[in-house]
């Protein structure tokens, strides 16, 4: 617990040392090349946890590890034609760093790359201060995911990428990364909604549209769930954590603060990420309600970790 404790308030202690140091000259995040360093400073810490691990740290790592391990005696072919479970493109993935290295170690490395830098460039170039945006990833718990569940964490990455191309308005682009991650993950396709989530204006029309549909997902959840499922040909099912009203409760809040502080925000982005985190936070409100609602009325079984990197990203 120390170690996460350490990597969660790491940041902020460099943005301390940042803005101290920076007094009277405070380095703009987007426009100087010196603020990028700091930045990889503060993720430093997240970044050697996350290589530096024993193999068996987090409950789906050692399967990860022996997949790893065992592509390493398939040939191309049997790993193209293989009945797993696992996508395609994570599979080829897995096999070709397995013809560079045995060593999970160096796996953990190549996986960290492919994680943290996305993370690195969304949090110098979408974000108002890159610093709180990385404690926030390590405190409401999407860096413990990114511990253990990495297919998904990999197919949210990516998606991170693609939010330079619904800034620039080149959707070819964007759906050819969102494609890219669902080679992943299969769930990275519910990210293809980020792009009209952004040109969607915040208004009465909007809030009556968001309403309507968490009426209806009320009360047709479980079915939606079931088929998302199997078309996915995945089984969430609820784990009982005992934890979800307080997590709740604190996505409300950061929900309420981004309100408050709409104007601020949209001057720190500008239009199009501001629209993505505005409505993306109204999603992930709604489907937390709607997730603890099944769990305590019955209405679904709906996931503890819902299969949307859509979600996981927006915490």
């Amino acid at each position: 617990m120390i170690y996460y404790l350490i990597v969660a308030t790491f940041p902020l202690l460099v943005n301390f040392f940042q803005t101290n140091i920076n007094r009277g000259n405070r380095i703009k995040f987007k426009d100087s090349k010196k603020s990028l360093g700091y930045i990889i400073i503060a993720i430093l810490p997240m970044f050697l946890l996350y290589v530096l691990r024993y193999k068996q740290v987090g409950p789906d790592t050692i399967q990860y590890v022996n997949g790893f391990y065992n592509a390493k005696h398939l040939s191309f072919i049997e790993v193209i034609n293989s009945k797993e479970r696992t996508e395609l493109g994570f599979r080829l993935y897995e096999k070709l760093i397995s013809s560079i290295t045995n060593n999970y170690t160096v796996y953990f490395l190549i996986n960290g790359l492919i994680l943290f830098l996305p993370i690195i460039h969304f949090a110098k170039n979408h974000t108002g201060n890159p610093y709180i945006f990385l404690f926030m990833f390590c405190a409401l718990g999407s860096y413990n995911f990114y511990m253990t569940g990495l297919r998904q964490s990999l197919a949210i990455s990516i998606c991170l990428l693609s939010v330079d191309f619904i800034k620039n308005k080149k959707p070819i682009r964007f759906i050819f990364i969102v494609l890219l991650a669902f080679a992943f993950h299969k769930s990275a396709i519910f990210f293809i909604v980020a792009y009209p989530l952004s040109h969607l204006k915040i208004n009465s029309v909007t809030v009556f549209i968001y309403v309507c549909l968490s009426v209806v997902l009320m009360f047709t959840f479980n079915n939606f769930q079931e088929a998302i499922n199997e078309w996915l040909n995945y089984d969430y099912t609820i784990e009982e954590t005992g934890n979800g009203q307080i997590f709740f409760i604190l996505i409300v809040l950061l929900f309420i603060y981004t309100l408050i502080n709409h104007k601020e925000i949209f001057t720190l982005t500008n239009p199009q990420p501001y629209g993505i985190i505005f409505n993306m936070s109204i999603v992930t409100v709604i489907l937390w309600a709607l997730r603890l609602l099944s769990r305590t009325a019955g209405l679904s079984q709906a996931g503890e970790n819902l299969p949307f990197p859509l979600i996981k990203s927006a915490f």
